[in-house]
């Protein structure tokens, strides 16, 4: 992306956008910022309609994993493989093959979602016996959505912090000698 950006004109380089973030994963909301910071867009949304959305001429595609790969990888690491954002002919296509590799949750709460797709989301939960989650959807970058104008009951998702707390005793706990 760096590249392409570079053969446009565009004078950033990785470690302009690398920063203070090294540990941090990169990708398009980096490069936008520090084509703000450059002055060659005014705001990061304009960075990503002239140059960064699909069909725009710096757009490269992410690496396409299948989902049961995730969560496969999730699970062996000792994580919670959560589904975010299902949409509901996906959910009701798709949440059987993903149970049936350890799927543990689904995010049910967030501010996008409606009452009725809430609902829909808690229905399949109890049915498949998963966690339910929720989030602000709140990346950080976006200033027209201010961080914590969202919340959720925290009783609706106790047994997800119980299977975090649980995880996290066995993951630090020393092994048998």
């Amino acid at each position: 992306m760096v590249a392409i950006l570079q053969s446009l004109g565009i004078g950033i380089d990785f470690q302009e956008i690398e920063g203070d973030r090294k540990a941090e994963s990169m990708g398009r909301p980096h490069v936008a910022q520090a084509m703000v910071r450059k002055g060659y867009v005014n705001t990061t949304n304009e960075a990503y309609v002239k140059y960064l959305r699909k069909g725009a001429p710096a757009f490269v595609p992410k690496k396409s994993v299948l989902p049961w790969e995730v969560i496969d990888l999730v699970n062996t690491c000792g994580g919670i493989s959560v589904w975010t954002h299902p949409e509901r002919e996906a959910l009701s296509s798709h949440i059987e093959l993903l149970c049936s590799h350890g799927l543990h949750g689904v995010e049910a709460f967030n501010p996008k979602l409606k009452l009725v797709d809430t609902e829909l989301l808690l229905q399949a939960t109890r049915k498949h016996h998963l966690l339910v989650t929720g989030g602000s959807d709140w990346h950080g970058l976006e200033t027209d959505k201010p961080l914590g104008n969202f919340s959720i009951d925290s009783e609706k998702i106790k047994p997800f912090f119980d299977l975090y707390q649980r995880l996290k005793e066995e993951h630090s706990s020393p092994e048998p000698r």
